[in-house]
């Protein structure tokens, strides 16, 4: 091919019946061939050899959005998730893309950019592609009546993950409530009675679920998580510096409070920063846990932990994304193959990980009551 062909070739896609012409092959027998048919077996070998080849060397890449349009089975699954943070959603993502391919699908995420105001669009472009199924993970966003009967008119199945929407499959139910419920307990057994909660929002399912869990944890040894232990999450404040806000606040309405639950790290981080302005010192001051267990990357590694590389290493409890990303996907696939029902209780669960470091212990004896 001459370099004035090549450079038509970049410019315009190569097209199956391009494959096939060079081939010397009907447009039919390549498309076989290509997309790897069951009645591509039935061409000899050296025939499926030399299609790929001529693809290969005309750079011939497959339409997949025709392809899939043409086909009644698409071999994908959807995610709609709130975000597109490497740390959560990438974590969730990566385990829900193991477990889809180990069942023959590929996975596609779209992203509501933390606004639910996209949430339609991310329907949209899942379902022009088709997929057969899709995973919510939306970050305790509440969707209402509307955008629940919007998801079931594209009539294939969903699952949400880690809070209900109201009749729609979950998996993870209660993993909210143990993450809080986890931290709690740990705190009141080393002591603590005291015990405060930064960034409770009134609107956000899983910030809900976390504060539930503690409150369950307190009722089990006879206490109550007392208002004004308890600094409410503003709309308007996000990140690091809500969390240094919020313990600013705790300890104007609450100043003997002896152990924090932090709603989740990034909470946690901020507070730190204030409790050492105000000369406090971590544990033996006061003891502050987070939630989530934050990790700056998509593998295992244990090293890679945020909590750990913080000024006492932070304590924690580790939400499992991973696991929960591949039974979410496992669950998903098991509705679409027929093998349970969409209606059927949730029975998928997921345990949390108290990851005990530096920043959490004993109560102080000044504050033992």
């Amino acid at each position: 091919m001459s370099p004035e062909q090549q450079g038509r070739r970049a410019v315009q896609a190569v097209t199956l019946r391009q494959v096939a012409e060079a081939a010397g092959i009907s447009t039919s027998t390549a498309s076989s061939i290509l997309n790897e048919a069951p009645c591509a077996k039935a061409y000899a070998e050296a025939t499926r050899t030399r299609v790929r080849e001529v693809a290969a060397q005309l750079g011939y890449s497959p339409n997949l959005l025709a392809r899939t349009l043409k086909m009644q089975e698409s071999g994908l699954l959807g995610a709609v998730t709130s975000g597109q943070d490497l740390m959560y959603h990438g974590r969730f993502l990566l385990g829900a893309e193991e477990a889809a391919r180990s069942s023959g699908y590929d996975l596609m995420a779209t992203s509501m950019g933390y606004s639910l105001k996209h949430f339609d669009k991310c329907l949209q472009t899942l379902a022009a592609w088709k997929v057969e199924g899709v995973i919510l993970l939306i970050g305790g966003h509440v969707l209402d009546a509307d955008m629940r009967a919007r998801i079931k008119s594209l009539n294939v199945p969903f699952v949400s993950c880690g809070s209900r929407q109201g009749g729609l499959p979950c998996t993870g139910t209660d993993i909210n409530e143990e993450l809080g419920g986890t931290a709690a307990r740990w705190l009141l057994q080393q002591g603590h009675r005291r015990i405060a909660v930064l960034g409770a929002s009134e609107t956000n399912l899983n910030a809900l679920e976390r504060v539930r869990g503690v409150e369950t944890a307190l009722r089990e040894h006879g206490l109550d998580l007392e208002a004004h232990r308890v600094v409410r999450a503003a709309p308007s404040m996000v990140g690091v510096s809500a969390g240094y806000a919020y313990a600013d606040t705790l300890f104007k309405q609450a100043p003997d409070t002896t152990a924090v639950i932090a709603i989740n790290d990034v909470i946690a981080i901020g507070a730190m920063r204030r409790l050492a302005e105000a000369g406090l010192v971590l544990p033996r001051d006061i003891s502050l846990i987070g939630i989530d267990d934050i990790c700056l990357d998509t593998t295992e590694d244990e090293s890679n932990r945020l909590g750990l590389y913080l000024t006492p290493a932070l304590t924690t409890v580790r939400v499992p994304l991973r696991e929960m990303g591949a039974g979410t996907a496992r669950f998903l696939v098991d509705i679409i193959k027929g093998r349970c029902s969409p209606d059927a209780p949730e029975t998928v669960k997921f345990t949390p990980v108290l990851v005990v470091r530096d920043s959490a212990g004993a109560v102080p004896a000044c504050g033992t009551q």
